[in-house]
């Protein structure tokens, strides 16, 4: 659900949290909004963004609307040899804030009107207070998980991207095997 724990990313890179930037920069267009363009925003790069100090955000140019596809968080951590990236996908902070609103509107009239539906005689239209406040429930519920279904192949297209634009790779393939922590519980 759109609800749970983002998906969470880190990756290793021998370049510098600037030259990250840099590269960023260089390999995406800006969010700039504009009325012009079909996807909404200026230029015609495949990833857009925006980048605050060291944090940044990246999304993938689509020409359609989906508020809930998948969106990169991340941060850029200088190391002694190169800079850690920790991110996670999520969708925007307003359309979250939005959803919980739909939800809580939804579940705090429905429920009445549900009750009192079922109190009163069942005659006429009554079956509208049975069958609309649940399906506005669901559709709060429902939407976004489309939505981040429409969005799917997304997530493994900004991962790729980040790997290729900042030559990173994971992690823990980034750290020599006695570093990493590994897992001793016998298989089966």
């Amino acid at each position: 659900m759109w609800w749970r724990k983002p998906r969470t990313v880190t990756f290793w890179t021998d370049l510098s949290p600037d030259t990250c930037l840099r590269q960023l920069r260089e390999q995406t267009d800006q969010a700039e909004l504009t009325i012009f363009s079909f996807s909404g925003c200026k230029g015609s790069k495949a990833v857009l963004s925006t980048s605050d100090g060291h944090e940044f955000k990246l999304w993938k140019r689509r020409y359609y609307h989906n508020s809930f596809a998948p969106i990169l968080f991340g941060i850029l951590e200088a190391q002694s040899r190169g800079t850690l990236i920790r991110g996670h996908f999520d969708m925007h902070r307003p359309v979250k804030l939005f959803m919980m609103i739909w939800l809580g509107f939804a579940t705090l009239i429905g429920t009445p009107l549900i009750l009192q539906t079922l109190a009163g005689d069942m005659h006429g239209d009554n079956w509208v207070g049975l069958i609309v406040p649940p399906a506005l429930v669901l559709w709060g519920i429902l939407l976004p998980e489309f939505g981040r279904w429409m969005g799917r192949s997304e997530e493994r297209y900004l991962l790729e991207f980040l790997e290729t634009t900042l030559v990173a790779r994971p992690y823990l393939d980034a750290l020599p095997v006695e570093a990493q922590e590994l897992d001793n519980r016998p298989l089966g």
